[in-house]
């Protein structure tokens, strides 16, 4: 499985993290286990229509695929 890094900045913008730095205006959220045909681009895509929290430091993507569909903890309470 692939993961991918994202910067979430204090505003709630949401990059791709491109260099190994960690940002000085946000955290960097880590997608785990995306599937080999998603791209850091499609990965990006989805999280842009979620809600992350932003004291994470990983998220697995099937909780994040959950979230997008509508779960409020991306499957956690069910």
């Amino acid at each position: 499985m692939t993961h991918h890094a994202l910067i979430i900045a204090r505003d709630g913008t949401l990059t791709l993290q491109t260099t190994p730095a960690v940002p000085t205006d946000g955290g960097v959220l880590t997608i785990t286990d995306c599937p080999a045909d998603w791209t850091a681009e499609d990965v990006l895509a989805l999280a842009r229509d979620c809600r992350l929290a932003a004291h994470a430091a990983s998220l697995a993507f099937d909780r994040l695929l959950a979230r997008h569909r509508g779960s409020c903890c991306g499957g956690h309470c069910g």
